[in-house]
């Protein structure tokens, strides 16, 4: 390939889908900025990594060449707590600046920035993934990595992680949503638009996948959905805890598991029959993601990235091999295959256009018609015409800063939130009692191998 990761990023957005693309063009550009001179920072967070981590040795040769790297390394990450600490120690140990978030509010998002200078001005690379920076589990889990150099997002991003330096949880972003304040009035806001939709007559839909929904509020706004005549397509590996089908309540909503070869990972909100808005996350519906969690939620803005991913998702949806249906007594039921329908396993087809895309690339051929494609396949331009929308934030929050008189309009913004924002408070620690307790938590791990 002549041309590098970074000038393919910039010419339009990439998406990787894991395992059936490697990780190793997000791990390309990260080594190539290393020792790119017109790279001058990588910023990152880390949830888990792996052991021999490919990833923090570029780290760690950017910062010995001079890069600024900051790195946000969460240090309770269930299970892999000495692992984080080891790789702490040595990121440090090279140069780069480590921080550990804020007490009480795990950083489970998953995001990376690299800032080039080129002459007088900075553009800004901006990697969102839907699961961990990691090489061995990006070959296990399904999940999906966004790399943009979209301005607006990259602002978002470059905030983000200022604002996660200052411990401020509660800040404001156009184009991403982020937990413990902004997520959840992102997905309300989008299924508010599908009711208003339905309300009118025309027509409505939702489409979720997650690893688990137990939040009560996005339930019960799920349920009002329903009732209001949205179609709610949801893809759940793990817990749901609603039931579909419900006389009254759930009618319209559909719930189905796949559990295959590989781990379903990804999250995914997309609102419209249309899809017009796509959001991927690393945000599952429960309450410790949406408010006692460091999440973020980003939008799907390139054609072609937005048509993979409604394609993707329709060929799960088409699954009569490994996938169960909810029923509304809250039974897993095989889903029922009709009697001229063949079988179809998406994780396989998947797999097999991936094999069948390697050969073309090693081929070097411009692979026309000759090879056979998966029937959801014409999906994709569809998905094409039609133009990416984003839920806008609230317009309130400018307001915010000013005199008293903008109080009820901060009230009116905030209206569960305001008891979010003393939960935030509370938990906002001093440096001094914040490093007291991350020592304890280091020794305690180290000493007896468990972790609270």
């Amino acid at each position: 390939m002549s041309r590098s990761i970074r000038e393919q990023v910039l010419q339009h957005d990439k998406l990787l889908f894991y395992p059936y693309e490697a990780m190793n063009p997000f791990l390309d550009l990260v080594h190539e900025a290393a020792y790119d001179p017109e790279c001058i920072s990588l910023r990152i967070t880390l949830y888990r990594v792996a052991k021999q981590s490919r990833l923090c040795e570029s780290l760690i040769d950017a910062a010995e060449n001079g890069k600024e790297v900051t790195v946000l390394m969460e240090l309770r990450a269930r299970f892999d707590e000495q692992n984080n600490i080891e790789w702490a120690e040595r990121l440090e140990e090279a140069g780069c600046t480590v921080i550990y978030g804020s007490e009480g509010f795990k950083c489970h998002s998953k995001i990376c920035q690299l800032t080039y200078r080129e002459g007088m001005a900075l553009t800004r690379l901006t990697l969102l993934g839907t699961g961990n920076f990691n090489e061995k589990t990006a070959k296990l889990y399904s999940d999906f990595m966004l790399m943009t150099a979209h301005p607006g997002i990259g602002e978002d991003a470059n905030l983000f992680f200022r604002n996660l330096s200052l411990g401020n949880l509660r800040g404001d972003y156009r184009f991403l949503g982020v937990a413990p304040v902004g997520l959840k009035p992102l997905i309300m806001r989008g299924l508010d638009r599908e009711i208003q939709r339905a309300l009118v007559g025309e027509p409505a839909r939702v489409f979720f996948k997650l690893n688990s929904l137990t939040d009560r509020e996005v339930i019960d706004k799920i349920a009002e959905a329903s009732c209001a005549g949205v179609r709610v397509d949801m893809i759940i590996r793990g817990i749901s805890c609603l039931k579909p089908g419900v006389p009254g309540k759930t009618e319209n909503v559909h719930v189905r598991s796949i559990v295959g070869r590989f781990l379903e990972h990804a999250r995914v909100y997309a609102f419209g029959v249309d899809s017009d808005m796509i959001y991927l996350s690393s945000a599952d519906m429960m309450t410790r993601n949406t408010e006692h969690r460091v999440e973020i939620a980003f939008p799907v803005l390139d054609p072609t990235c937005r048509a993979l991913v409604h394609e993707y998702m329709g060929m799960q949806l088409r699954d009569n091999v490994k996938a169960r249906s909810l029923t509304s007594d809250g039974t897993w039921v095989p889903v029922e295959r009709k009697e001229d329908e063949k079988p179809f396993n998406s994780q396989e087809a998947l797999l097999e256009r991936a094999y069948r895309n390697a050969e073309a690339d090693t081929e070097a051929e411009p692979a026309p018609a000759s090879q056979p494609e998966p029937d959801p396949q014409p999906a994709a331009p569809e998905v094409q015409k039609v133009r990416a929308t984003v839920i806008e934030p609230e317009p309130a929050p400018a307001a915010q800063p000013q005199a008293p008189t903008t109080t009820p309009e901060s009230n009116a913004r905030h209206k569960k939130p305001a008891g979010k924002a003393k939960a935030i408070e509370r938990h906002r620690p001093g440096r001094v009692r914040m490093g007291l307790g991350l020592i304890g938590l280091g020794l305690k791990t180290l000493i007896t191998g468990k972790t609270k």
